[in-house]
């Protein structure tokens, strides 16, 4: 059985209209990611916007802590992360991540788009960067679409 989601526009904080209509197709169970960002605000905001459309979140404060939930839960597809993060970076936690869960689909949020990630962050089976600020409208619809491909 599948839910069927349809995203429309809807306002980010700072009053930034994304145009989408797109339809996805999520499991009822199962819809779990794992959230890696250090500003605890915007973590509840993507993890209020993420129950909009039936996807739970385990939310970690760090890189270090997001690599032992990453262990402690290994069936998570996806890993959306923040770059600059106290006690290890996203970049590290992808690269370490990947070693251990090489499926894992991965998207990097970041407000400093002239960095270039490494190669071993490039390996992912699905990589994405997000830019800061981030409209919720297209988080939820980029994770909906990553969830819901095999």
């Amino acid at each position: 059985m599948a839910v069927l989601f349809r995203t429309y526009p809807i306002p980010f904080l700072g009053g930034v209209w994304f145009p989408l209509r797109h339809q996805y197709k999520l499991p009822m169970k199962g819809n779990r990611i794992l959230l890696a960002e250090d500003d605890i605000t915007l973590a509840c905001v993507i993890e209020e916007a993420l129950k909009d459309v039936a996807v739970t979140t385990i939310v970690a404060p760090d890189g270090a802590s997001a690599l032992t939930a990453l262990r402690e839960n290994p069936t998570v597809p996806l890993l959306l992360t923040d770059v600059r993060m106290p006690n290890m970076d996203g970049y590290e936690l992808v690269k370490r991540a990947l070693i251990e869960l090489p499926d894992l689909k991965v998207v990097i949020m970041t407000g400093y788009m002239e960095e270039n990630p490494p190669d071993a962050v490039l390996q992912a089976r699905e990589f994405r960067f997000l830019r800061k600020p981030i409209s919720t409208a297209a988080l939820q619809s980029l994770i909906v679409e990553l969830l819901s491909r095999p």
